[in-house]
């Protein structure tokens, strides 16, 4: 894997979090941190690029259908998931909705969405 591809997926993880944190139509303060923490854990170097990249990504419209169109394998697309997942408390209808239209248009099945949910303490869907 180059560094521009590590690179790309990182951005994509990004973007995944920032998504589910449009989910519900209001980006709260706790997610800004969840976030913008997961920024202050990588690169120094790439953090100040990293933090303008979040908050033009805030600025924009939701993109559920770009974000999905941009992953390129099942393992891929259960980071992505389980970056979404990790960006934001799971307490509104539009967020569970949001993220079982993502885990389908991505192709996870139950299972993996299940897995998933376990393994980051998050209670399962139904």
């Amino acid at each position: 894997m180059t560094e521009a591809d590590v690179q790309q997926s990182a951005l994509l993880l990004l973007r995944s979090m920032i998504q589910a944190a449009k989910a519900d139509g209001q980006v709260d303060g706790a997610e800004i941190e969840r976030i913008t923490s997961k920024i202050e854990a990588g690169d120094p170097s790439e953090a100040a690029e990293a933090r303008a990249f979040v908050f033009d990504q805030m600025r924009g419209p939701p993109d559920l259908a770009g974000l999905v169109r941009d992953v390129r394998t099942p393992v891929e697309a259960a980071a992505v998931y389980g970056a979404a997942l990790m960006a934001i408390e799971v307490d509104t209808a539009a967020e569970r909705e949001y993220l079982a239209k993502l885990a389908r248009d991505m192709g996870l099945d139950h299972a993996t969405v299940a897995r998933l949910h376990g393994s980051l303490g998050v209670a399962a869907p139904v």
